[in-house]
């Protein structure tokens, strides 16, 4: 303001300039004043604390980093094993992999880092006459379009592709021993389809499931441990691998670990 503007308007004096101090101390309020609403809101719906909070986190750190690799899984470097899961796998084959070299693994705890189904190919859907139940119409096509594998990710529970899951380096196949609820995994598999993926690890909210939610879901029977955490109950891939080696339905058929170059087929 020059000096004949501070003669004409004595009253007006210059704006000072808002110090950072004052600006990060805005801020620390500002995110205090929504921590707390978030948690007002959390125990008002009975959900775990902060749960908005929460999942704008998590959602925002998988997909940023959700398509990074360091490189290739090993087992895309072992064509005889890939065809030997190929050629062996059963409709509902529970199969756990590792693969330590994507960005999302460092979130998930323990061993194995994600789960997923088999669900055959058009000549299994043919031989069990399910291709003629038109309830599960989308899942045949899918099948036919070569996604025979079920799983959920931070796209959501969907069909994807058996190359798409091998891309890793070590997996582990499950197959029941007494697959007599076939109709009930299938109407498990298509009321879940489509859901959302859960960002906020609440393993009561079933309209939102991880991988292992998901498969814990169509397999109920399973004797599954969860995980607890800041009010959050969730399930880790391990943890469905130790369910399957505790039910006495269900053994392992198939392990391969390509970066010590060991497999073998368990039922042979």
């Amino acid at each position: 303001m020059s000096t004949t503007d501070q003669t004409c308007y004595p009253d007006v004096q210059r704006l000072k300039p808002v110090r950072l101090p004052t600006v990060r101390l805005g801020l620390l309020i500002l995110l205090l004043g929504l921590l707390g609403a978030d948690m007002g809101n959390s125990l008002y719906r009975a959900k775990p604390l902060f749960s908005s909070f929460f999942t704008l986190v998590t959602r925002s750190y998988a997909n940023s980093i959700g398509l990074i690799e360091t490189r290739k899984g090993h087992l895309s470097n072992h064509p005889e094993l890939v065809q030997t899961v190929t050629d062996g796998l059963k409709p509902f084959d529970i199969l756990l992999i590792a693969a330590p070299f994507k960005a999302t693994a460092m979130t998930t705890p323990g061993h194995y880092t994600h789960v997923a189904i088999w669900l055959g190919d058009g000549t299994d859907w043919h031989q069990r006459q399910w291709d003629e139940n038109p309830r599960y119409k989308k899942l045949l096509n899918a099948v036919r379009d070569g996604r025979s594998v079920v799983q959920s990710d931070r796209f959501g529970v969907r069909m994807g592709s058996l190359d798409e899951l091998l891309n890793a380096d070590e997996i582990i196949i499950f197959r029941s021993d007494n697959l007599q609820k076939t109709d009930f995994y299938f109407d498990r598999i298509v009321e879940n389809m489509g859901k959302a993926y859960d960002y906020n690890l609440d393993g009561l909210n079933q309209q939102q499931l991880i991988c292992t939610e998901l498969v814990s879901s169509i397999f109920p029977d399973l004797p599954v441990d969860m995980t607890r955490w800041l009010g959050r109950s969730f399930i880790v891939p391990d943890q469905i691998k130790q369910g399957l080696e505790q039910a006495s339905n269900w053994h392992s058929w198939f392990y391969a670990d390509a970066q010590t170059e060991e497999s073998a087929r368990l039922d042979e």
